[in-house]
């Protein structure tokens, strides 16, 4: 249970992987959802003005009866400067025009024509024609744009979370691998006691910090293990040195008690302080 506390190293690891993962999936799935975006849009303007190059041809010789467009993806619509619709696709035959005149020669904005959940990108380019200078709307419906955005979206929001999934699996198993020594480092120590101060923890194979650590371990071990014996023979010398004077003091004691007639105390005070002198 303890490798799954959220203050392990292996927790925070695995923790700080999976959030740096998270981040730059969802960066580069943002990224990669505006370029998307950008390129359909892109490609449906360029759609747009090639057919606004090939209408302006026939309207600079002469107004047509009709536009193409059918539908609910394509219109067109010519209408003059002073707003009044000159002739459109049948499509949108009963509106009026369906984007104002461009300031400019062209414009390209987005617009709901019918209904107000469709999109449309409309074209709007100032033409000359017989008639002097017409407006020629063309409208294409940007409902592929947006459909293939929401299909990467989708992917997107299913694929990442899995991916961040196996990878914060992954992590958490080559920590723990990565870890397992330092576990095994940890067993060891603790099992050892005053007793069997001649263990010594494994050393990975591997020249890594972990093999500097279980090294540094058994150096220390060492030396802990010649500081204990240094007590020892220390302890044992001193008792040796101590157990001679002690009989010496208790023989006298015990004659002095055995006769007490006959014991000479001064004497016996004396040599006590002999044998206790440093």
């Amino acid at each position: 249970m303890r490798r799954f506390s959220a203050r392990s190293v292996r927790f925070q690891v695995a923790a700080m992987a999976m959030l740096i993962v998270v981040v730059l999936l969802a960066s580069v799935g943002l990224a990669l959802l505006v370029v998307q975006h950008r390129m359909l849009t892109a490609a449906v303007d360029d759609g747009l003005r090639r057919r606004a190059d090939d209408l302006e041809v026939v309207i600079g010789e002469t107004i047509p009866d009709s536009l193409p467009g059918s539908g609910d993806d394509d219109a067109a619509q010519l209408v003059a400067t002073d707003g009044s619709v000159i002739v459109s696709s049948p499509n949108i035959a009963a509106m009026g025009p369906i984007a104002p005149d461009p300031a400019d020669s062209e414009a390209i904005t987005e617009r709901h024509l019918a209904e107000p959940d469709d999109s449309f990108r409309v074209l709007s380019r100032s033409v000359v024609s017989p008639e002097g200078r017409l407006i020629l709307h063309l409208a294409t419906a940007s409902d592929d744009v947006s459909d293939s955005v929401a299909v990467l979206r989708t992917s997107l929001l299913v694929a990442i979370p899995v991916a961040v999934a196996l990878l914060g699996f992954a992590i958490w198993w080559l920590v723990g691998r990565a870890l397992g020594p330092v576990a095994a480092i940890t067993r060891e120590v603790t099992s050892i006691t005053e007793t069997d101060l001649d263990k010594r923890v494994p050393v990975p194979a591997a020249n890594d910090e972990i093999s500097q650590l279980a090294l540094t371990m058994n150096s220390m071990l060492d030396r802990l293990e010649d500081g204990v014996s240094r007590l020892h023979r220390f302890v044992a010398d001193a008792s040796h040195e101590l157990r001679s004077p002690l009989t010496r003091i208790r023989s006298e004691l015990e004659v002095d008690l055995a006769h007490p007639g006959g014991s000479d105390l001064a004497a016996t005070h004396r040599s006590v302080l002999d044998e206790t002198a440093v």
